[in-house]
Order: structure tokens, then C-alpha cells, then sequence
């Protein structure tokens, strides 16, 4: 992550992490297990999706999680049992979503008379870089990571 100016970056995290925590619990039905924490770029078979933003901040926010993850979070997005089975492009899709809820909380915490142009989220095979966050919750990690223009 990029430092900020006349900002802590302690701060900047705190927000992230506070936003994704927030569309967990309240969207997803799903409560972090331990406290976030800084970890490494998550594992390769992660699935990840990055949106962009601009207006009176610019940056990237990517969100990733394992496969299993992603189901268990669709399923829970959209009402349908544990058991239920769960298409690709529908985890995918949740996934991007729940990227964007993300973006957007955090963006009207950080800066909530800023205005902001947030792009559809896409599917981000390659990890963005090092600084990723990582949310444990019952269903499997979650990795949140922003980097600043």
C-alpha cells in the first residue's frame, strides 16, 4: 500500500479491513474468526477481483479467496443452503460483487464527501503485490488489498 499524506496508513487498513468485515457479517453472513491480519500474497489457486476507482482518491482495491471460499460465500449471499450446489460463474460473480460492496464502503469511510468513479470489477488471475490483509472467517481466509495513486 501506498503511504498517504497527512494520513496514517494504520488508518487506511483499519478502514479496509473494517469495510470488508462489514459486507462479511452484514451481506454475507459470515463473522471473521480471529483478527485480521498483514499476511502474504495469498496462493495461486485464490480466485481475485480488482476494481479501480478514481475521483478525489484513486487507487485499486482487490479482494481474493480460495475456491471453496467463494462457494460458501455465494451460497450464503444468496440465501441457498451449505449443501447447494454452487456454479462457477455464480462464485465468480459474488465474488466481483462483494469486491465492489467492499470498494464502496471503504471509500465512504475514507473519504465521505469525496466523489467517486468506480469501475466494474474484473477478474484478476495475477496477485497485485505484496501488502495483502488477511480476514479469517469460518469459511476460509479472505484477503483484502489496496494500493493508492
Amino acid at each position: 500500500m501506498v503511504s498517504l499524506p497527512n494520513e496514517s496508513a494504520g488508518r487506511t487498513r483499519l478502514l479496509l479491513a473494517a469495510a470488508a468485515e462489514s459486507a462479511l457479517d452484514s451481506m454475507f453472513f459470515e463473522a471473521l474468526s480471529s483478527e485480521p491480519a498483514e499476511a502474504p500474497s495469498p496462493p495461486p489457486e485464490a480466485l481475485r477481483a480488482t476494481v479501480s476507482y478514481r475521483g478525489s482518491r484513486s487507487g485499486r482495491l482487490a479482494v481474493a479467496v480460495l475456491p471453496e471460499t467463494a462457494v460458501s460465500l455465494s451460497a450464503n449471499f444468496l440465501g441457498s443452503g451449505p449443501d447447494a450446489p454452487v456454479e462457477e460463474a455464480l462464485a465468480w460473480s459474488t465474488l466481483t460483487e462483494f469486491t465492489n460492496i467492499v470498494c464502496g464502503s471503504f471509500l465512504s469511510h475514507l473519504d465521505s464527501y469525496g466523489a467517486f468513479r468506480i469501475d466494474p470489477p474484473q477478474r484478476d488471475e495475477a496477485p497485485p503485490g505484496a501488502g495483502w490483509l488477511e480476514l479469517p472467517t469460518d469459511a476460509g481466509p479472505v484477503w483484502v488489498w489496496l494500493t493508492e495513486e
